[in-house]
């Protein structure tokens, strides 16, 4: 199976560049509270699975690939205090699983 999932990005409050410059450390903006929205997200996940059935039970066993493009997907951006700058916080590139499910 496969399964593509798009949305659009969420929205996110911006950090105060020049106060956070000035302090060392991330401080938001509080004139802009959610003003801005982060990239849109999208991933391509596939799985191939064998299902064994039994009288009343069965099992399923399974390999699955999570975002299969590698795509960088942005979940939120955070303030880097070495370099005083904001960086983007990713979610996982391509994430491999090996599973069994069970059934009654």
């Amino acid at each position: 199976s496969m399964r593509w999932t798009y949305a659009g990005g969420g929205p996110y409050t911006p950090f105060d560049m020049q106060s956070s410059t000035e302090a060392g450390r991330g401080i938001i903006d509080v004139n802009r509270i959610n003003a801005e929205r982060l990239p849109a997200y999208h991933s391509l996940n596939l799985r191939i699975d064998k299902k064994f059935y039994f009288s009343s039970q069965s099992i399923d066993i399974y390999i699955s690939i999570w975002n299969v493009y590698n795509r960088e997907n942005v979940y939120g951006y955070s303030w880097d205090e070495e370099t005083n700058t904001v960086q983007p916080d990713l979610q996982w590139g391509i994430l491999p699983l090996i599973g069994i499910e069970y059934e009654l």
